[in-house]
């Protein structure tokens, strides 16, 4: 080993004898006086420049800074939990299968695409509205047109079978009141429930629209069911009434009444303002003139009485104020309640005793 100054070099034997040499004397052989060792004077190193000590804990801190300062700059790539599907890092919804992070559940890809929309890219949201009390805001959950299509065929349905249900109980209030000869006015509540029951299983929900179909129904049930009953029950007897009123007269009576009128008319009497003296003098008139008559005029002359009656009788038939007879005699009070529950209680079972919104 070998040190030096500035002018001599500064040698070491192996036996620790220590020599000194000028700085010229590099590469020449010396003699160790002490050993006698022959040694090869060497240049000594280089001085080692001041340098400060090595740590390793600063390259590890410089790289952890460095790989925050690189994740601070990219953002790191995320998986979704649930179609593992490469997701923006801090992504909240995965635009593949519309798995939300925060609740666990999947949404339709086009809300989560949307969702995932910058909020200045997205349409313009729609107006919003104060909640009012007792109102309620659907949402369909499939596309609009399909929803009116599907309703659609479920009213034509319902209102088919509801008006066929509202004919047949019809049918049967006039079969009831033709066999009895009486209208029974609690029918009418059994057609408003036939009604609702038909548009309940024809359309199948509990919508406003239903309850008001089957309402309509059950009204043109009743209503034909009175025209019927009125027409061929209530007419009919009233017709049976003058038959009867004018067939207890004999028909020797109506000639007498016959030739009475005549006498009246030729005194140029009124009949229907005649007094009982004037038409006692008349009738002791017309039993004189009937008491005179051959067996053949007075056949034929009863004969012309018995038509005049039968006109009359066809005349006041059809003067009967068919409308307002009818509105007399089937919209009597207690029909009219009864045809407010059936109304009602069609409404009331086509909406399964609740209501919903169209």
């Amino acid at each position: 080993m070998s040190s030096s100054t500035t002018n001599t070099i500064s040698v070491q034997c192996p036996c620790g004898k220590r020599l000194k040499a000028p700085a010229s004397a590099v590469g020449r052989k010396a003699k160790c006086p002490k050993c006698g060792n022959v040694l090869t004077v060497a240049a000594p190193p280089p001085a080692a420049s001041a340098e400060p000590e090595y740590d390793p804990l600063y390259d590890l801190a410089d790289q952890a800074h460095s790989a925050a300062a690189v994740a601070r700059a990219e953002p790191q790539a995320a998986v979704c939990p649930n179609c593992h599907s490469a997701m923006t890092a801090g992504a909240i919804l995965c635009t593949s299968c519309g798995y939300d992070t925060r609740t666990g559940q999947t949404l339709s890809t086009s809300l989560a695409t949307e969702a995932s929309r910058p909020a200045s890219a997205r349409p313009a949201a729609a107006p919003s509205f104060p909640s009012i009390p007792g109102y309620r805001a659907s949402v369909a959950a499939k596309p609009h047109a399909g929803v009116d299509a599907g309703d659609r065929a479920a009213y034509i349905r319902g209102t088919i079978i509801s008006g066929v249900a509202a004919l047949i109980g019809a049918f049967i209030w006039f079969a009831i009141a033709k066999g009895i000869e009486r209208e029974i006015g609690w029918v009418a509540w059994g057609i408003g429930v036939m009604a609702g029951f038909g548009m309940m299983i024809g359309a199948n929900g509990n919508s406003v629209t239903a309850g008001m179909i089957a309402a309509i129904m059950a009204t043109a049930g009743i209503m034909l069911g009175k025209v019927m009953v009125f027409c061929f029950v209530v007419l009919p007897m009233f017709s049976n009434i003058l038959d009867k009123t004018f067939g207890r007269i004999s028909a020797a009576d109506k000639l007498e009444l016959t030739i009475t009128d005549q006498q009246l008319e030729k005194k140029k009497i009124d009949v229907e303002s005649a007094t009982d003296a004037q038409r006692d003098i008349a009738k002791g008139e017309a039993k004189t003139l009937i008491a005179k008559m051959d067996a053949k005029t007075r056949q034929a002359e009863t004969q012309k009485a018995v038509d005049s009656f039968n006109r009359l009788v066809d005349e006041a038939r059809d003067e009967i104020p068919k409308s307002r007879l009818f509105f007399s005699t089937m919209f009597a009070p207690i029909d009219i309640l009864f045809f407010v529950l059936a109304v009602a209680s069609a409404f009331k079972v086509a909406t399964f005793g609740g209501e919903r919104e169209d």
